[in-house]
């Protein structure tokens, strides 16, 4: 299954000392490589009249198909889009994005460099261009292989007026800046995730879901574990603590190779709780299973690389050689 998302503090040693090997000889002193941001929410609030925005999207045509869903003579969007242009609302919300968002610096900083030890280790990735927007909550972030773009008024965080609506608080506590760079990253890692297509079991899921957040914090060594799988520290302290019970139940259950989706969506899914394991057991705990399995896996087997772990489509043989036990790390 292919890595979705909506679009921790380390407690313990999670997953650190598994990557600290491999990370440290990521070097990216002779890469070349610059990330500049396209503030396109800035350029959009400059525009004045309905030719504008036309020209806008014409200008910007590749962004404004994918993010905004533009084809060419789109008239009813042109007209949502200049009347969003001068909505009172939407000019404050704007207004509170570029307080958030004023200086983004650091952030091409962080992803320059996460795109560069990327490009080690695939030296024939080629860095997407990267825009910013604001749609009025109508998309958070898209991922191409071409391009980055990521819809700011999504992540003004806790505190802020205005929020994405209609979304359940164990979602909403994720669309803040600090988990923007960890899921670019994460559905970067989609396109070097070799799978069985044929293999449709829990087991597969999880194992996918750990190889691509084994790529993450390889490719982020200083992020915090939370920023990557958007479990607040107070749920991974409950998971740790857990831990035994809840790997008990995967096995008592049978759970590894279910094929039902029904049931998979219970463990792999977006929930606030697995009501099944209990109510301290977060929603997508086999994701995070999966992680702590390929973490043991490329522990045990120190020789690999991360090149040789993405593409091993065998999750079974993953799990086998993997020694994987609750509390290992």
């Amino acid at each position: 299954m292919r890595i979705k998302l909506l679009l921790f503090l380390i407690i313990g040693t999670l997953v650190s000392v598994a990557c600290s090997t491999e990370t440290d000889t990521i070097d990216t002193s002779t890469v070349t490589l610059e990330v500049s941001i396209t503030r396109l929410d800035k350029d959009f609030f400059q525009l004045d009249t309905q030719e504008d925005i036309l020209n806008f999207l014409v200008t910007h045509e590749d962004v404004a198909a994918r993010f905004l869903g533009y084809t060419p003579d789109d008239i009813e969007l042109i007209e949502q889009l200049h009347t969003m242009r001068y909505d009172p609302a939407i000019a404050e919300l704007y207004e509170e994005t570029q307080k958030v968002f004023a200086d983004m610096g650091d952030f091409e900083s962080q992803l320059e460099e996460a795109f560069k030890r990327i490009k080690v280790l695939y030296p024939t990735f080629e860095a997407p261009r990267v825009y910013t927007m604001i749609t009025g909550m109508g998309s958070d972030l898209l991922v191409t292989d071409s391009m980055v773009v990521i819809g700011l008024d999504f992540f003004l965080g806790e505190g802020a007026k205005f929020r994405p609506i209609d979304v359940p608080n164990y979602i909403l506590q994720r669309y803040n800046k600090d988990y923007i760079i960890p899921a670019i990253v994460t559905l970067i890692s989609d396109r070097f995730n070799t799978l069985d297509l044929s293999e449709n079991s829990m087991l597969s899921e999880m194992i996918s879901y750990g190889k691509a957040y084994y790529f993450t914090k390889l490719i982020l060594p200083a992020e915090p574990i939370e920023n990557i799988i958007a479990y607040t520290s107070i749920q991974l302290a409950d998971i740790r603590e857990n831990e035994a019970v809840i790997w008990a139940h995967f096995i008592d259950k049978q759970l590894l190779f279910e094929s039902s989706h029904f049931v998979k969506n219970k463990y792999m899914g977006e929930r606030p709780f697995v009501a099944e394991i209990g109510r301290r057991c977060p929603g997508r705990i086999g994701a995070w299973l999966g992680w702590k399995i390929v973490n043991a896996y490329m522990e045990k087997n120190k020789e690999l690389t991360v090149q040789a772990l993405m593409e091993t489509e065998n999750s079974e043989a993953i799990f086998s050689n993997s020694g994987y036990r609750p509390g290992k790390f």
